[in-house]
């Protein structure tokens, strides 16, 4: 499954596809940071 590249102008990340969705609405980077954790998405920071 390919993770597409983080939009950190956009409000919405989708998890991938074995995981549910994330939805983020405001984007601080320690709440990136958990989310990477949880998702387990490779984000570029």
């Amino acid at each position: 499954d390919e993770v597409s590249p983080v939009d950190y102008n956009s409000p919405v990340i989708i998890g991938r596809s074995e995981n549910p969705a994330v939805f983020i609405r405001v984007n601080p980077p320690d709440f990136y940071r958990r989310v990477r954790e949880k998702t387990r998405i490779p984000l570029e920071v």
